[in-house]
């Protein structure tokens, strides 16, 4: 009986054990990274700042979570705090993520600054190697309207993390919610509140469904004009005298037919051309000009 126990014991150690080890192994594959708070530059209010590094945590934990292990804000600041490490005094950017990084056991960090330069906003974001002191990638970001800053943080992080577009845009549950935006009216829709990669595939989407009942309404128009030739045709070759010639009903229906296809291509088509020009300024090729 303890003879059996103490396997039984031994089994179940050797299950935390293995249970332990994966885990650590598997954690340890993903480096760690900290993120400092967004510092104020030219032309920038610290309040402005504020708001801006919230949103710079979660972009980077909704596009790095599955590159990085991700330290908490609220995490850092209290492991700061104990080594009386002020966030506040930050005249050496690197200098203080570097500290800052030692102090958290990060092998990253991410250090990022807001300024106003005459009409436009700039955002700039630097990863820094704590090891090695080095910067890993930078990338920077403009607009001229707060507005779209949080798009604007969202292009310029994706860059950051070498994160493209495209995959993003394959996402089937954005796939699913945008063909419910698509239903509503252009003028309905808060544009600011979908991200940029949704806008993307918002845009191609309305541009493909364009095509579509575009051609809807031009094989409508060509149906009834098929039909409408072949009707008159008949009606001159009758030599009865009276009456109808055979398939007058027939071609009359296709003609309806044509008339429907046409109204629901034009008015669809309409509609998708609506949310074409409203997301005109983010289609593909402008985003990757910028």
């Amino acid at each position: 009986m303890r003879e059996s126990a103490m396997k039984a014991l031994k089994v179940f150690m050797a299950c935390v054990v293995f249970f332990y080890f994966t885990t650590v192994v598997f954690s340890q594959d993903m480096s760690t990274l900290g993120i400092m708070d967004v510092v104020p530059a030219e032309g920038a209010s610290e309040s402005e700042a504020s708001v801006l590094t919230d949103i710079v945590f979660d972009t980077v934990f909704e596009l790095g979570r599955d590159r990085y292990n991700i330290i908490d804000r609220q995490i850092r600041d209290e492991l700061l705090s104990e080594q009386q490490f002020a966030l506040s005094d930050l005249s050496d950017e690197v200098g203080s993520a570097l500290e800052a990084g030692q102090f958290l056991s990060a092998d990253y960090m991410l250090i990022s600054s807001f300024a106003k330069l005459g009409s436009y906003y700039y955002v700039t974001f630097k990863i820094v190697n704590v090891s090695t002191s080095l910067v890993e990638s930078s990338s920077r970001a403009k607009t001229d309207n707060l507005d779209v800053i949080e798009d604007t943080i969202y292009t310029s992080i994706s860059d950051l993390l070498n994160i493209e577009v495209d995959k993003l845009i394959t996402d089937e549950a954005s796939k699913e919610k945008l063909k419910n935006i698509l239903k509503t009216k252009p003028s309905y829709a808060n544009i600011n509140k979908i991200p940029v990669y949704e806008r993307v595939l918002l845009y191609e989407r309305a541009d493909e469904l364009f095509r579509i009942w575009n051609g809807v309404n031009f094989a409508g128009a060509f149906t009834m004009l098929g039909a409408g030739t072949y009707l008159t045709i008949r009606l001159l070759t009758n030599n009865q005298g009276s009456g109808a010639p055979p398939g007058t009903g027939a071609a009359i229906g296709v003609i309806g037919a044509g008339a429907v296809m046409s109204v629901f291509g034009i008015i669809k088509s309409r509609h998708y051309t609506g949310w074409k020009r409203k997301l005109g300024p983010y289609v593909p090729e402008r985003i990757a000009e910028e």
